[in-house]
């Protein structure tokens, strides 16, 4: 909670010039979720050759859905982009306390995902995926049924947001899957898996 709030802070609080904190590449996306706003719809009512065409095309509905709670203006849409960065930085958090066992080096990889400052409208890719290598790190140390359910949910919700980034954590969570299989063998037998969490 510490690492995710002081990320928001910082992020949030450096929101600055003529475009409230956001680049020109951000509007077109803002664009069109204004189009989802008036009744319209990827690949039906506007074209979209940049892999966001399924749907429900999260990287148009989460704003268009944010401004439907906080109004038409930036202010919904500076809080879903520095808050999803901000939820990124504890996940890589978790992992690297995970990996590491050592606090220092969690809190410096924490430090560089918040001091690269990733473009407000990347957050579905940092975002993803950070949940993409937690579900990846999960399904290696102990392939659980609720573990791939959760790691198969990652992978759709990921393809949501844009294709190719469904595609990365599916294929990362397979080649993990495929490195843990000596270790996990007796999962694979007659092909069940244990039901435990």
């Amino acid at each position: 909670m510490a690492v995710s709030g002081v990320a928001f802070l910082y992020r949030f609080n450096s929101l600055e010039g003529s475009l409230g904190g956001f680049t020109n590449d951000h509007f077109p996306q803002l664009m069109r979720a204004d189009m989802l706003l008036r009744g319209e719809q990827p690949l039906r009512d506007f074209a979209d050759a940049e892999m966001r065409g399924a749907w429900p095309a999260l990287s148009y509905a989460v704003p268009a859905w944010a401004q439907q709670l906080g109004g038409r203006t930036l202010l919904p849409e500076a809080y879903v982009t520095t808050g999803a960065l901000a939820l990124a930085a504890a996940l890589v958090f978790l992992l690297a306390i995970d990996l590491a066992k050592r606090w220092p080096v969690a809190l410096l990889a924490t430090a560089l995902v918040i001091a690269i400052e990733p473009r407000l409208y990347n957050y579905p890719k940092v975002l993803m995926l950070a949940f993409g290598a937690l579900a990846i790190r999960s399904v290696t140390l102990n392939p659980t049924a609720l573990r791939l359910w959760l790691a198969a949910v990652t992978t759709a919700v990921a393809t949501l947001f844009r294709h190719d980034i469904g595609v990365y954590v599916a294929i990362g969570i397979l080649a993990g899957l495929v490195a843990a299989m000596p270790a996990h063998g007796q999962w694979l037998h007659a092909g069940s898996v244990s039901m435990s969490a």
